[in-house]
């Protein structure tokens, strides 16, 4: 090869259509590489692998491309560097706006730190956001870093979520724990029902698999104690064979569902009890004794927060294990 040419590859079609050019335009001779392919039965043709170029035109070209892709890349940077400012500018306003006594300068740090803010009616285990001392009052402990902040007024806390839980480390015993209830609502049928209530409220906090075990277990040998029974919903999954069409072919009905396009189906209850003249209401898969016809609750988040006369409460482990006790 001339020490006057270089090669040049045909990957990049503008820049090698604009050396070309030049090229031609200068009235300069360049070399073209080409192979032998077979482009169909019996038919030979060939394909160009190479072009041999002036160097000089060949280093301009190059040289010049290069300089429009930074000056784009800028561009683009300069572009996003102001919409950044704006969506910065108008999330500080309306969070301005939406907790009026924080300062200003706090919100915008909070916003570099890439650091959600909420308010107090947007916390709690229902939307499994809580302050150190919030879960405490539920039995855990918390571990890691804050992930998010809640405002009051000009203060602000630091919020935490359920998967940086641990129980409480107590030296209260089960038996000690079991006499207080026992103590506090006076009879082990009412006790029983409030460890209940208060666990399957936690189990949208942390799940614990051999709860509702327990809770199936009570509701069916508390049957004589129901007042009304609903269906919450039904849930049902569609068939993944025939996509929920029935059909397997155009004129095979799907096997897998008998052509209704649903795999499997089951029915959530909600059943009502009422214990030494308290109501108490739970979900479960368990069909009631007695069933109406009026829809029950279904509701993602179904339950009430827990009140402060409710708090504390023993860790959640301990609780399941107080209703294994009164069971």
């Amino acid at each position: 090869m001339s020490e006057d040419l270089v090669k040049l590859l045909p990957g990049d079609g503008p820049l090698t259509r604009r050396i070309l050019k030049r090229t031609r335009e200068a009235g300069l001779d360049y070399r073209i590489d080409t192979v032998v392919v077979s482009i169909g039965r019996r038919r030979k043709g060939t394909k160009i692998v190479a072009y041999h170029v002036p160097k000089d035109i060949y280093t301009e070209e190059f040289e010049r491309r290069e300089q429009q892709k930074l000056r784009k890349e800028q561009q683009l940077a300069i572009k996003a560097e102001q919409q950044e400012r704006e969506k910065r500018e108008k999330t500080v306003n309306e969070q301005c706006a939406k907790f009026p006594k924080l300062d200003r300068s706090r919100i915008e740090e909070f916003y570099d730190q890439q650091t959600e803010i909420k308010s107090f009616d947007e916390v709690g285990y229902l939307h499994k956001l809580g302050t150190k001392s919030y879960w405490r009052k539920l039995g855990f402990n918390v571990i890691g870093n804050p992930v998010e902040v809640v405002v009051r007024g000009k203060q602000c806390f630091n919020l935490y979520r359920p998967s940086q839980l641990r129980d409480i480390s107590t030296r209260t015993s089960l038996v000690n724990l079991k006499n207080r209830w026992l103590k506090k609502y006076g009879s082990s049928e009412l006790a029983l029902a409030e460890a209940l209530r208060f666990a399957n409220r936690l189990q949208k906090v942390c799940f614990y698999e051999d709860f509702y075990a327990l809770k199936d277990q009570w509701i069916k040998s508390n049957q004589h104690l129901l007042v009304d029974g609903k269906i919450a919903r039904v849930e049902e999954r569609m068939c993944w064979s025939c996509d929920g069409s029935g059909m397997y072919y155009k004129d095979e009905e799907c096997w897998k569902c008998s052509g209704t396009g649903i795999y499997s189906s089951r029915t959530l209850y909600e059943h009502r009890y009422r214990i030494e003249d308290r109501v108490f209401s739970f979900h479960s898969y368990v069909q009631p004794k007695l069933l109406g016809e009026e829809k029950g609750a279904d509701l993602p988040a179904y339950g009430q927060p827990f009140r402060p006369d409710e708090l504390p409460l023993p860790p959640q482990s301990m609780l399941i294990k107080l209703i294994e006790e009164l069971m």
